[in-house]
């Protein structure tokens, strides 16, 4: 990378940001690599949370199983979900994010044996409101239906 010598630096000679309210200097280290430090959720790999839903039907039919909804000042980074009938054959799994009226499915499995799991993993980031959830369409009186998601929350 070019390096640009004091003498014909640009003013002003810090890095500035706008916080939304006022401009604030920048810190680089020596090698010129911006300096910031991480508050809330500094190593949110290491605090992953699992969140889990069981759910008994009552008659047959389609059910959603919610298992998590983010919450205001925060993002949910969703890495995996897993979702199963634990006692018969179901029409159909899906699995994923619902937001305001719509559902985004990010998983999907047609006609899955009974105990049959359905996995998802990836990186999908939820905002405030947004609903972690598996739809089971199919699924018979009594049968037990489950669903779990991981991730983690970053702090805003």
């Amino acid at each position: 990378m070019p390096q640009i010598l004091p003498s014909s630096a640009p003013s002003p000679r810090s890095v500035l940001g706008w916080d939304g309210t006022v401009y604030r200097v920048l810190a680089l280290d020596d090698e010129g690599r911006l300096q910031v430090d991480l508050v809330g959720s500094a190593n949110p790999e290491a605090s992953g949370t699992i969140y889990y839903g069981a759910h008994t039907m009552v008659g047959a039919g389609g059910w959603n199983l919610d298992v998590h909804t983010v919450a205001p000042g925060t993002v949910f980074v969703l890495t995996s979900m897993g979702a199963y009938n634990g006692t018969a054959v179901t029409g159909a799994i899906w699995g994923g994010v619902r937001r305001g009226l719509v559902n985004n499915w990010f998983m999907y499995m047609a006609l899955p044996a009974a105990a049959e799991v359905v996995l998802w993993t990836g990186r999908i980031y939820c905002v405030a409101g947004d609903i972690v959830r598996a739809y089971f369409a199919g699924a018979g009186g009594g049968n037990v239906l489950l669903f779990s998601a991981t991730g983690y929350t970053l702090v805003l």
